[in-house]
């Protein structure tokens, strides 16, 4: 574990969340075991802890089959990001989402979306592919800023376009205002 997590031969970030995941829950090694023998911090084991939940989560949802191991980066900057949190009402001891809406909302925006072009015909091969909304972990952050506001949301979704919801949001434009006065103070 210490040439992978912190050594020469560093696994993914994944990998390495996983064997964190297997010492506590496989091997019944105690947090404070696992942080003294990989030497690492409380808060890292408990976001990879976090990360790797959410990420369960995505496997077991209809787009599970479209997680890649790069895709580790949205996950824990989702974890990292409070709003983003708290806007999933993330569970620590369930290591799941309370609000499932806003989960598989959060789901669908960093997969790809197939939909047919009426909805009489479910198994048509003539549907539309729609590329992910978010594709980086950059993207969370910039989320996290109009997550609340949702006009900017349902423009989001109907546009798949992160970067005009963004522009557009009024929250993100009162917190550019209020930044500025305080400038001007």
């Amino acid at each position: 574990g210490l040439n992978h997590i912190g050594g020469k031969k560093r696994w993914s970030p994944l990998n390495q969340a996983q064997l964190v995941y297997d010492l506590i829950h496989q091997c019944g090694m105690s947090e404070n075991e696992v942080c003294s023998s990989l030497g690492i911090s409380k808060q890292l084991l408990k976001r990879s802890q976090r990360t790797l939940g959410l990420i369960n989560r995505y496997k077991m949802s209809d787009f599970g089959d479209q997680f890649t191991t790069p895709m580790y980066s949205i996950f824990e900057e989702i974890m990292k990001t409070p709003d983003i949190k708290g806007w999933l009402k993330w569970n620590d001891s369930e290591m799941a989402c309370d609000n499932q809406t806003n989960e598989e909302k959060l789901f669908s925006w960093i997969s790809r979306i197939e939909t047919s072009d009426s909805a009489d015909d479910q198994d048509s091969k003539d549907g539309y592919l729609y590329e992910p909304i978010i594709t980086k972990s950059s993207d969370i952050r910039n989320l996290a800023k109009f997550i609340n506001d949702k006009k900017a949301i349902a423009e989001m979704e109907e546009k798949r376009d992160l970067v005009n919801a963004f522009a557009n949001s009024s929250a993100v434009g009162k917190n550019e205002v209020q930044n500025a006065l305080i400038a001007l103070d």
